[in-house]
């Protein structure tokens, strides 16, 4: 099953650039997308996931999407910055698969790989490099349309390189592979059926039934893997959708609720704060300008 995860891991290029920014203090971002720096000098600091990190010149950090950051620098940072939007053509969480190293010291290749990539994707910076200001414009993923043979080359190079930056901080242990796991197929299944049905009503006993499991022993297993019961994971997993939507459309947040799996739009709302502690449209306009 892990082989058939590895073959489907594509992501698309949000932002990138190399630029140094005198004031990279920002608390609390949050955004649904993966975050990629490479350091070439300055200072800074980086906390994330309960971890925090000192940054050093030479080296690369990984932010996982949906995750909340915050970062400070006493001077000025300069870096790389490469934003990534994972397509879920299998319809599951790559956090949910693998566990991540968040820092790798980079060698001559990966720098090598970060200016190619630049060289191939020129004019990819953020127009505001303030994270509480993005605009959902900037960080729509472009229409697909008919390319040239130039182009493509370059699509097909700059998702080698991607692939190859981004396996450097998965780790070799896997969540999905434990020796001890004996459900590896059958949660990958049931992670991949929430995945596409978030729209629609989910039950946990249908969601055992995949696994030819009882609920509670099912429910069991389902914690000790993702760390949550059924339910809050589908809530979890909802959430994380109507973030996307939020931020990559202007749907008004009943359709965005509707399409998220809330039939109750003030019900969502109060869900949504309770999680994130802003409102679905205050989230939105922290993210816009």
């Amino acid at each position: 099953m892990l082989s058939g995860i590895s073959r489907q891991i594509d992501f698309s290029i949000l932002s990138f650039s190399h630029c140094t920014d005198s004031n990279w203090n920002y608390r609390d971002v949050l955004s649904p997308f993966w975050r990629i720096y490479l350091v070439t000098g300055g200072d800074g600091i980086l906390y994330h996931n309960n971890q925090t990190f000192e940054l050093k010149t030479g080296w690369m950090y990984l932010v996982p999407e949906f995750t909340k950051k915050s970062n400070s620098s006493t001077t000025y940072l300069e870096h790389y910055y490469l934003h990534l939007i994972q397509n879920k053509s299998f319809e599951i969480s790559l956090t949910d698969v693998f566990n991540f190293n968040y820092e790798r010291k980079a060698d001559d290749y990966d720098i090598y790989l970060f200016k190619r990539l630049l060289e191939i994707n020129p004019n990819r910076q953020l127009k505001e490099s303030n994270p509480m200001k993005y605009k959902s414009s900037d960080l729509y993923l472009p229409i697909e349309k008919e390319i040239s043979p130039d182009e493509a080359v370059r699509k097909i190079e700059s998702r080698g390189i991607i692939l190859q930056l981004f396996s450097k901080f998965v780790s070799d242990t896997p969540k999905l592979a434990r020796p001890e796991y004996r459900y590896t197929d059958k949660l990958v299944k049931v992670s991949h059926y929430i995945e596409k049905n978030l729209e629609q009503p989910i039950d946990v006993i249908k969601l055992a039934d995949l696994c030819f499991l009882s609920p509670d022993y099912f429910s069991k297993i389902f914690l000790k893997h993702f760390g949550l019961r059924p339910l809050p994971y589908i809530n979890k997993k909802r959430l994380e959708k109507a973030q996307l939507q939020l931020v990559l459309t202007n749907e008004p947040v009943e359709a965005v609720a509707q399409k998220v799996g809330f039939p109750n739009v003030s019900y969502f709302i109060k869900t949504f704060k309770e999680n994130l502690g802003k409102t679905p449209k205050e989230y939105r306009k922290a993210n816009q300008i």
